[in-house]
């Protein structure tokens, strides 16, 4: 009863031997053809490539960039959800205005990026027990707090 088959990182095609991306093209064709599968493919920029050395697949996807975050609406909307997702007792606020752009411009825009940051910003809240993000949190927050710290944080208290 599969209605659509969704293939996200479909740019890992192309990472196999010649061969192997034959096998996994006409495979994708088979599903179309023989099942009448819709397939979805999202990934990056190079994901297009795989499917256009075949000048079937390459007539039956269409190609569609989707728009990097910016400061907008839907990134705030995104962050006030987000944030209530986050094991942090105290309110952090990430959709504010100062918020909102410090995380478009250190996120390049990406949101595994933004996601990420606004994730190593909560362990470090965690870690130094003020349970909220604050800007000086996400600054920081280009790497995951060491585990160490998290052990030293809970003994503290």
């Amino acid at each position: 009863d599969c209605r659509l088959l969704i293939l996200d990182e479909a740019q890992d095609i192309l990472l196999g031997s010649e061969r192997e991306q034959q096998r996994a093209l006409e495979g994708l064709k088979l599903l179309m053809n023989k099942l009448g599968l819709p397939i979805l493919a999202f990934g990056t920029e190079k994901a297009g490539t795989g499917f256009n050395g075949d000048p079937h697949l390459a007539a039956r996807f269409k190609e569609y960039v989707l728009p990097t975050w910016g400061k907008n609406h839907a990134l705030a909307s995104f962050l006030t959800t987000y944030e209530r997702l986050l094991p942090l007792k105290n309110a952090s606020n990430l959709a504010s205005e100062e918020n909102l752009t410090l995380l478009a411009k250190l996120g390049s825009g990406l949101l595994g990026k933004i996601v990420e940051r606004i994730q190593n910003a909560a362990l470090a809240a965690i870690v130094d027990g003020s349970e909220r993000i604050t800007k000086e949190h996400l600054i920081k927050a280009s790497s995951r707090p060491e585990t160490c710290l998290l052990s030293r944080g809970a003994e503290a208290k």
